[in-house]
């Protein structure tokens, strides 16, 4: 009866570490010797959230995009030690003129920024070129194949004005891109950028595979060249961090993405990925000890009340989830000191 009970009562305790154990992983939080006391977003919809739970145009705290999750794992406040400036359809060019005209000069200063910028340049063609030429929108192909005849030669046309469309701005970019570092590092000489390379949201569509090949080595072309112009910013000294979201989401498009939804953006699952990516960046790299703390100090709004929502349920669950395991235990634990009893006492 002993061994029975022990057992038993062993078996409760390692449930209980294993619950507790599963709950701590789950509630890792970004961990930085000297973390940044100020974060500014900019770039494109990737950065707002568009498209996620809670999202509204023109509101970019409201979400679990992966700036939110950064910026609360951070204790940075909106508006205060935290902007968030990024624009839905932003394009670079669009983004630089914003930097030129001073737009973001009330945040510029920040000591870590996060840039999305680039899929516009690409995307707004094709989506052009989809419905223009073959009479479809995004969300018309997502659930079936497209009946268009690409060996047409009014087809072949049009797609071969649209690659030399994506040419065009794939060379604008680059000296796009170079100068938008340029002038932020001009602004801000500490500051340390976090940018990433584009994703191809079109691998998982019904397209045929020539079409889908053309604009992945596109993608891939921009992607380079942004990198090469990271690499020439680098140069005197490391400030630019790329986090390489192409491959993160190569070939998991229909998971990572609403592109089977019609819609391009990261869902849950990838800004949580590209979140990871961030944090463990950010995580490689010690911001100085700021002398001024005003942005810091109490009183600023959360980034989001339904992120603190999500991680107090979070808890709650894995408290209901404890409790639980503990009732069942003891009552199991009741069941086998009764059941016992009961033979011993037949047995006299």
């Amino acid at each position: 009866m002993r061994r029975i009970i022990c057992s038993t009562v062993s078996l409760i305790i390692c449930l209980l570490l294993m619950t507790g154990i599963a709950a701590s992983a789950n509630n890792s939080k970004l961990e930085v010797i000297n973390p940044p006391h100020s974060m500014l977003v900019l770039g494109d919809s990737i950065s707002t959230g568009c498209m996620l739970y809670s999202y509204k145009k023109g509101n970019n705290y409201n979400t679990q995009s992966y700036a939110n999750l950064v910026a609360s794992d951070l204790h940075l406040s909106q508006e205060r030690s935290y902007l968030n400036l990024a624009s839905d359809g932003l394009t670079s060019q669009e983004l630089l003129t914003n930097l030129r005209d001073g737009k973001y000069d009330k945040a510029i200063d920040s000591e870590l920024i996060l840039l999305t910028i680039g899929g516009n340049d690409l995307l707004g063609e094709f989506l052009e070129f989809l419905k223009e030429s073959i009479g479809l929108d995004l969300i018309d192909i997502s659930g079936t194949s497209i009946n268009a005849d690409f060996t047409n030669p009014e087809l072949m046309a049009k797609l071969n004005e649209l690659i030399s469309n994506i040419d065009s701005n794939i060379s604008g970019f680059s000296e796009t891109f170079s100068e938008i570092l340029s002038l932020i590092r001009e602004k801000n000489k500490n500051a340390y950028i976090i940018c990433q390379t584009v994703y191809n949201p079109l691998e998982c569509l019904p397209i045929p595979d020539s079409v889908k090949n053309i604009f992945d080595g596109k993608i891939n072309l921009l992607n380079q060249n942004l990198r090469s112009c990271v690499r020439t910013q680098n140069q005197d000294k490391v400030c630019v961090e790329v986090i390489d979201v192409y491959h993160l989401f190569d070939g998991k498009s229909a998971d990572m993405t609403n592109m089977l939804d019609g819609d391009i953006h990261p869902n849950a699952s990838g800004h949580k990925k590209i979140y990871e990516a961030v944090k463990s960046s950010i995580e490689k790299h010690s911001f100085p000890t700021p002398t001024d703390t005003s942005t810091t100090e109490s009183g600023g709004v959360p980034v989001s009340g339904r992120l603190d929502e999500i991680e107090k349920s979070e808890s709650s669950s894995v408290l209901v989830m404890c409790a639980f395991v503990g009732v069942f235990g003891i009552c199991l634990l009741s069941a086998i000191i009764v059941f016992i009893i009961r033979k011993k006492h037949n047995k006299i």
